[in-house]
């Protein structure tokens, strides 16, 4: 029986080791595979709300970036308009410049009107539009002149106007209208040789013309009386030939504005390119995350598929182990209760002599003595056999733990 315990005890350690090592892999502790099966199921959990919230920051970004598109769109747009007018202009006026100057040396020109006009400064804007494109034009001393003038921008192919000091001399009466004002006391000629008959032409280029505060009441007055021309602080024209809100004339003041405009439009379109990279950056980084979080969480789903298929197998391992471990235990017990039971029947023999020997000696006390030293080897034999039946429980307690080892294995 001594012999035997040794051999169950190798050959129990031998199946435990063949549980924990499933076809040659990495040795692990069943429990600790356990653990970590179930913080991976728990990791599973924030990595699936990290893989949303990627997901939403994605989205975000990327309705950020069509915004940020959008507005760059049209801020690009603008600047393009802002730009092609303030071009245009500026053509125009270079145009406007190189007539009168290719009209300078031509015998009986004075020069542009805007040069021989002086505006005051809070009615400015409404003069320029009510006198237009004469503001521009070449001023000539008289129709002969004039005819020259148009003749030299004719052979040059160069655009322009010409103005004759003398063409027309009767000056139209100023319509009357209610809650307007002529804008003649608003415009006056420079001082010269010429200054009378450059106010006589402001008084012809005016005649027609009325200012209005409102627009509202300019368009009423303009319906009214087809004949006026009305003008209002903002530069708004409304006549019968055609009604606009805001100045589209062609001066140094507009083309200024215009130049304001297109650097304002240019500031706009660089802060909205500057708000696209940005938005593309972040854009850029969100689909980074979003795809950092799927695959960190297709690699949990992996990895636990991997660990739920190495733990199947241990707990099919454990099973058949502890099975053979069970027909062991119930062999070994057999075999021990047959030899206890023996041991026990031999005990009892070993009393029922000793009885009789003592019998015995009560009545011959030489017997007695020999007797003694029989008693001392029957004695030593009853040790003995204490001892063995101590060894006996101690190691059927050995198989009682390993009994429980293996009923808790199994419930894991």
């Amino acid at each position: 029986m001594q012999e035997a315990l040794p051999v169950l005890t190798e050959r129990s350690l031998e199946l435990r080791e063949r549980s924990i090592l499933p076809r040659g892999e990495h040795r692990f502790e069943q429990p600790v595979e356990m653990l970590a099966h179930r913080r991976a199921r728990r990791c599973g959990i924030p990595l699936a709300q990290r893989l949303v919230d990627a997901d939403a920051a994605r989205i975000a970004a990327e309705s950020a970036v069509d915004s940020a598109m959008s507005l760059f769109s049209t801020a690009q747009s603008d600047a393009s308009t802002s730009a092609s007018r303030a071009e245009s202009l500026q053509l125009t006026l270079d145009a406007n410049g190189t007539s009168a100057a290719a009209l300078r040396d031509i015998e009986g020109t004075l020069g542009a009107l805007s040069g021989m006009i002086d505006i005051d400064s809070e009615r400015r804007v409404a003069v320029q539009v009510a006198l237009g494109d004469a503001l521009s034009a070449v001023v000539a001393q008289n129709v002969d002149a004039a005819r020259r003038a148009l003749q030299e921008l004719r052979q040059t192919g160069a655009m322009g106007a010409v103005l004759a000091l003398n063409a027309i001399t009767t000056v139209p009466s100023t319509p009357l209208i209610n809650n307007g004002t002529s804008l003649r006391s608003h415009v006056r000629a420079k001082a010269g040789a010429h200054e009378t008959q450059v106010n006589r032409l402001l008084d012809v280029l005016l005649s027609r013309v009325v200012f209005v505060q409102s627009w509202a009441d300019a368009v009423e007055a303009a319906l009214a009386h087809p004949e006026a021309v009305v003008i209002t602080g903002d530069g708004d024209r409304f006549a019968s030939s055609g009604m606009r809100v805001g100045t589209s004339n062609v001066t140094a003041s507009a083309l200024e504005e215009a130049h304001r405009r297109a650097e304002r439009a240019k500031e706009a379109l660089g802060r909205a390119e500057s708000d696209l990279t940005t938005a593309r950056t972040r854009m850029a980084q969100a689909r980074d995350t979003h795809a950092t979080a799927l695959t960190l969480l297709e690699r949990h789903r992996s990895t636990a598929t991997e660990t739920n298929a190495r733990l199947s197998f241990a707990y099919d391992s454990l099973r058949s182990v502890q099975a053979e471990l069970q027909g062991l235990l119930s062999v070994l017990r057999n075999d021990l209760e047959v030899k206890s039971a023996g041991l026990q029947e031999r005990r009892q023999f070993l009393q029922s002599r000793l009885s009789d020997v003592e019998a015995r000696l009560n009545a011959d006390v030489e017997a007695r003595n020999a007797a003694a030293e029989r008693r001392n080897k029957i004695e030593i034999g009853l040790s003995a056999l204490v001892r063995l039946s101590a060894l006996v429980e101690k190691h059927s307690a050995t198989l009682d733990v390993l009994f429980c080892w293996s009923l808790m294995y199994s419930r894991w």
